[in-house]
């Protein structure tokens, strides 16, 4: 009875390490002011990796429109714009997140709203 009481507690153990949203930029991340954010989206396709093991493209047209295309079929698609030195994005089924963008080397990381993960952006 006890090492199955053991191996109940560690199996889950091991899945909430495994699960554990980064929340914390990377060490060295800079923050980027909205000029460096504006020219860094703007006209720009991005792949986007959270944690539960989906993949994101995110489309950043010129003209202020978004386009949202996940590995899962979500879709959706709005207005981004930047706000002092926050990207934000509204989207017609998500609505409104603001997002502060930070850069370490070639990646972007910006934090989700919705649960505070750091979430690395490249461009494709």
């Amino acid at each position: 009875m006890k090492l199955c009481l053991v191996s109940v507690l560690l199996s889950a153990t091991i899945a909430n390490a495994q699960t554990a949203l980064p929340t914390e930029y990377p060490e060295g991340a800079v923050a980027l002011n909205g000029d460096v954010i504006r020219e860094q989206l703007a006209g720009k396709t991005y792949t986007l990796k959270p944690a539960d093991g989906t993949t994101w493209r995110l489309e950043f047209k010129a003209d202020g429109y978004a386009f949202l295309d996940t590995s899962r079929g979500y879709r959706d698609s709005g207005k981004w714009r930047i706000d002092v030195n926050n990207w934000c994005i509204e989207l017609q089924k998500s609505g409104l997140a603001c997002s502060e963008l930070r850069r370490k080397g070639d990646v972007f990381y910006y934090r989700r709203i919705s649960n505070g993960e750091i979430v690395p952006m490249t461009v494709r």
